[in-house]
């Protein structure tokens, strides 16, 4: 039981991870985006 635990508790930990990860290339695209638009605006 000790050990499959301890599985699941990596791959919890793995979700979790990729889960930031993901977050992160989210918020980067739109920061890029974002400044896409405001070159654009001000052109």
């Amino acid at each position: 039981v000790a050990e499959e635990n301890a599985q699941n508790e990596l791959e919890f930990e793995a979700i979790s991870l990729g889960s930031n990860n993901l977050k992160a290339k989210i918020y980067e695209i739109r920061v890029r985006h974002s400044a896409t638009n405001t070159e654009m605006i001000i052109k």
